[in-house]
């Protein structure tokens, strides 16, 4: 009877603690104070980092409370200002279109009133001359009209440059240029060289996205504690911010400047900013910036000469220069890749085939130069280039003679173990 009876008050205990709860959640809810989506177990996960001294003080409780406000705060303004809805883009849109449309009538207006003010210059320049003359062999419309159709007065064909200098958005141009020039110079006065790369990256028609400008960057010397830190050279910072705002723009830098950028990625070892560069496409491909990459490999560890031999391979074959790009190809160990590339890309034909195994002549690209049926070069050629190189041919030899059974290939192996021994010995 006692159990039951136990039972009964702790049961009773329970009902009224959920009632009391279920009351003050509705007061909640009702004032706002809860949101209806997050249940009582997710409340207790938004405090689980505070300890329990923490979830009893009422100081700590309140800083926290003001950290999420401020943080529920920022979540809201960034929302409003970062994010607008489609329906308001394409409203943002139609109102372009629509300036536009105004903006090519007005331009139109503005050519219209220019030709008007011309040819009414014109038009005053051949009266002028005809009173003075006074010749009275031609009328006056004749006078005009010969002016106008450009038989006569061939001084005033020539558009006066008092109509320029009056056109409104040209002067707001220059003077935007102007005061763009002036910023930068002070920029770099200031020794403020990462904004002065920003600004002259962005300036207007891009007057100092120039071999000019990059010349004065690279002209500048920074202190010895500033050259542990590569991101500190004005160069640098210079030619990332330059071809980062290619894809925007559009320009890139000609070939000489690509060169210079490349040249200063490789001085401070970015070999994977420049990969960046070309993957993006934002410099222009040319066989000295191929070149420049190629010869870099002896800078660098082993392990990354084979992405430094694929640069190289890539800017050679935008360049056209596909007998370089071979040669990469080779040096990366990617002989029958190779192949490939020369029959589907290149189109090598023999003499192309053959520079290619002078100036790599390696056991592994003669076996590759063998490889298709019928070969790209015949066996004695094959022989004959890599006698330059005795290892290559005598390697050549014995891979050869293994591999090959039938009475015509034997005959080849005849020959080229003859020149092997005689070379060898």
């Amino acid at each position: 009877m006692d159990n039951a009876r136990l039972e009964t008050e702790i049961h009773d205990i329970k009902c009224k603690r959920e009632e009391e709860e279920a009351k003050r959640l509705k007061v909640a809810l009702e004032s706002g104070e809860v949101r209806r989506d997050i249940t009582p177990r997710q409340r207790c996960l938004i405090v689980r980092h505070l300890t329990a001294e923490h979830l009893t003080d009422f100081t700590k409780l309140k800083n926290e409370l003001a950290t999420l406000e401020a943080s529920v705060r920022e979540m809201q303004n960034n929302y409003s200002k970062r994010f607008v809805s489609k329906a308001h883009k394409d409203q943002l849109q139609e109102q372009l279109k629509a300036r536009e449309i105004v903006h090519d009538r007005l331009c139109e207006t503005n050519n219209n009133l220019k030709m008007r003010l011309r040819n009414l210059k014109i038009a005053y320049e051949a009266t002028t001359a005809y009173r003075d003359q006074a010749t009275g062999a031609k009328s006056l419309a004749d006078v005009v009209e010969l002016a106008m159709a450009g038989q006569n007065y061939r001084r005033s064909q020539v558009a006066d440059p008092s109509m320029e200098d009056d056109d409104p958005v040209k002067e707001k141009e220059t003077q935007m240029v102007s005061e763009s020039i002036e910023k930068f110079n002070q920029l770099m006065t200031e020794k403020k060289y990462q904004l002065a790369a920003v600004h002259a990256a962005n300036s207007p028609q891009g007057v100092l996205r120039t071999s000019e400008v990059l010349e004065q960057f690279k002209a500048v010397s920074v202190d010895d504690d500033d050259n542990d830190d590569d991101e500190q050279s004005p160069l640098l910072l210079y030619c990332q911010t330059l071809l980062a705002t290619v894809g925007l723009l559009g320009v890139k830098p000609n070939e000489a400047d690509s060169v210079e950028c490349a040249q200063c990625a490789l001085r401070h070892n970015k070999l994977d900013l420049l990969a960046h560069w070309l993957a993006a496409d934002s410099l222009t491909c040319s066989i000295s910036l191929g070149k420049l990459i190629e010869e870099h490999v002896e800078n660098i560890a082993v392990r990354q000469q084979r992405l430094c031999y694929s640069l190289a391979q890539t800017v050679y074959t935008q360049s056209g220069a596909y007998r370089k790009a071979a040669v990469c190809m080779c040096r990366q160990g990617r002989y029958f890749g190779m192949m490939r590339y020369t029959q589907e890309v290149a189109h090598f034909q023999q003499e192309d085939y053959q520079f290619t195994l002078e100036v790599e002549p390696t056991c592994e690209l003669a076996l590759a130069l063998i490889h298709p049926r019928p070969p790209v070069l015949s066996v004695n050629a094959i022989v004959t280039t890599l006698q330059t190189n005795e290892s290559s041919l005598v390697a050549f030899y014995k891979v050869f003679k293994v591999s090959n059974s039938n009475s015509l290939m034997k005959h080849h192996t005849m020959n080229i173990g003859l020149v092997a021994s005689t070379t060898y010995n």
